[in-house]
């Protein structure tokens, strides 16, 4: 026994600190608090009951959370410039990235959108969409290089004025590609751009766009979703659409019809999921009905549901939406979701205003979770080197691997950095019982199931 326990050992030169916590899969809401405390709770998503988890740091705006920092961007008052702000979350510092101005400022002009983010949780980079520009933050170095020039949607007002309406975008890690919701720089027309994230070079163009967009992680499965006409599913690869009136038009369902709202991929279960105000269908990639769900009312309103989620981690699926004020008034109110299994059955219905010290009003606000669970767990012997490799499943600081001498079991547990790949030289002869799981900033994530590993 002491022999493997020596020889597994050996992975842990040069790893990262150890990570003891035992920890079963979670899910995890950032949500913006209100003036005057501009607090942002972390709240822990349980099985039967939600927690505040952490008090992260004031401040307010659009929030991006990578591997280790939460990346905001800010209009400094002080010096009239669009910034970046950011905070370590394994350190608790903050400020401004120091020698990093966006273009454009808020005294420009009203119309120009505020800067857009978004995370490649394969590695440690933020997009950020500035006026006429993306560029990319490194979120180890917090270093900003541009990647391309990009006209955001304009349009012509009665009197001749044109003006920037919106600027979007979306990112598909696994494929390496970001989406842009653009003006076509030929026509003027709007569409969505298709851009390789290491070079920023355009490689395709898809001649519609919509309010929303949600991209599946192999970048193959574009879903366009508008307020009040239609959802379109685009198959990036061939450019071929599918589309179906949005809200799907079933007599039974209880909708107004100004109230549907962006719809999501749950590539899980290879589905999308339309909320309407009181509940949300869930589509095939058809665009077929597969179930609806509704909610359950509260007093004697519908709920005004404003967003979905779908955990990578637990598979469980979130509706958030806005009550009514404690005084009656119907918006803005404190803040409801409701919690479905993967069944899509209802577990709970919570007011997450009661939580945490902050009075949350409105359900703005971040979603994540600690790791899904890495998978293609491979090993290969030779002679006494063995080496493991498996396929991150993204959102990943870093990795553990778990070493049993039986089933079950588990003798030794490695941190390692975000490697996918792992070799141990003499290892002694035997049978070990191997997982993997990815660990963030919320802690260590699902483990994949038991590899045999047989060393002759």
């Amino acid at each position: 026994m002491a022999r493997h326990h020596r020889a597994v050992s050996a992975m842990a030169a040069g790893a990262l600190t150890m990570v003891c916590s035992v920890a079963i899969a979670q899910d995890f809401v950032f949500e913006p608090g209100r003036p005057p405390t501009y607090e942002t709770l972390l709240i822990q998503v349980g099985d039967t009951a939600s927690t505040v988890a952490r008090h992260l740091t004031p401040g307010g705006g659009v929030f991006v959370m990578g591997s280790r920092y939460i990346i905001g961007s800010f209009f400094d008052p002080t010096t009239q410039t669009q910034r970046v702000h950011f905070y370590d979350m394994r350190t608790g510092q903050r400020g401004w990235v120091p020698g990093i101005v966006l273009e454009g400022t808020v005294e420009e002009s009203s119309w120009i959108p505020s800067p857009r983010l978004v995370a490649d949780d394969l590695h440690p980079r933020v997009f950020i969409w500035h006026r006429h520009r993306v560029s990319v933050l490194d979120c180890e170095t917090l270093q900003l290089r541009d990647l391309l020039t990009a006209d955001p949607l304009r349009w012509t007002l009665p009197d001749g004025t044109v003006v920037e309406i919106a600027r979007d975008l979306t990112f598909a890690p696994e494929a390496n590609l970001l989406f842009l919701r653009r003006t076509n720089p030929d026509d003027g027309s709007f569409e969505t751009a298709v851009v390789d994230a290491d070079s920023g070079a355009v490689v395709r163009r898809i001649p519609a766009t919509a309010a929303h967009m949600s991209v599946n992680r192999a970048g193959t499965r574009l879903l366009l979703s508008s307020y009040p006409i239609e959802l379109h599913l685009v198959n990036v690869t061939d450019g071929t659409f599918l589309r179906v009136p949005y809200p799907p038009d079933i007599e039974s369902w209880p909708f107004s019809e100004d109230l549907p709202r962006p719809a999501v991929l749950d590539e899980a279960r290879s589905r999308i999921i339309v909320p309407v105000s009181g509940g949300f269908y869930a589509l095939n990639l058809q665009l077929e009905v597969l179930t609806s769900v509704g909610l359950p009312r509260t007093t004697d309103y519908w709920p005004l549901i404003t967003s979905a989620f779908v955990s990578r981690a637990t598979g469980r699926t979130f509706l958030r939406w806005t009550g009514p004020r404690r005084s009656g008034a119907w918006v803005p109110g404190p803040c409801f979701q409701a919690v479905l299994r993967p069944d899509d059955s209802l577990a709970r219905i919570e007011d997450l205003s009661t939580l945490g010290a902050t009075r949350i009003e409105g359900c703005g606000g971040y979603f994540g979770s600690v790791p899904a669970t890495p998978t293609a767990l491979h090993a290969t012997v030779e002679g006494r080197r063995a080496t493991l490799t498996w396929v991150n499943p993204g959102d990943v600081a870093g990795f553990e691997i778990e070493v049993g001498t039986a089933p079950g079991r588990t003798d030794l547990r490695v941190p390692i950095g975000p490697v996918t790949t792992v070799s141990v030289d003499d290892v002694p002869a035997g049978t070990y019982f191997v997982r993997v799981r990815g660990v963030n900033e919320f802690g260590p994530g699902v483990v994949s199931d038991t590899l045999t590993v047989s060393v002759p």
